[in-house]
């Protein structure tokens, strides 16, 4: 009997105390259920920031049910952070990425100003030389964008 199907690494038989040595177990998926795998999101990855123990940090991509392992497990934590959109008349535009919660931008304020995918605009103002960064709706952040 011939047999179809495609080779599958199963990250459920993974015990990853350290993420850059990870092994996993190689299995045949049928096709169909790879497709249903899918569908349903059993391989659905997920992108994270962790140290890369030179005082930096590395993206990696980890399944959900992984990540989610670590989290109980205490081995890491979720920290929220939202894209901000700067217009700066003297740095230029730029983005950065902001703690929601704690140091950054406090939750009632980011949730004032976030947009439809949770980023946020803010203008900087130079007076007497010295910057001021100021929150502002998206729309209003276009506006002031086609003038630079």
């Amino acid at each position: 009997m011939l047999f179809w199907g495609i080779p599958v690494i199963i990250s459920e038989f993974m015990d990853n105390t350290d993420i850059d040595k990870t092994i996993g177990a190689l299995v045949y998926v049928p096709v169909s259920l790879l497709g249903v795998m899918i569908m349903f999101g059993f391989n659905k990855k997920i992108e994270i920031e962790i140290p890369d123990g030179k005082g930096g940090s590395k993206k990696i991509k980890v399944s959900e049910k992984q990540f989610d392992k670590w989290v109980k497990e205490g081995k890491i934590a979720k920290i929220d952070k939202c894209k901000v959109n700067i217009l700066d008349p003297i740095n230029g535009i730029r983005e950065e990425y902001w703690e929601v919660g704690n140091e950054g931008i406090d939750q009632k304020t980011y949730n004032n100003f976030k947009d439809e995918i949770g980023d946020i605009y803010v203008l900087v103002v130079y007076k007497e030389g010295e910057p001021s960064q100021y929150l502002t709706q998206k729309k209003e952040w276009l506006k002031l964008k086609k003038m630079y």
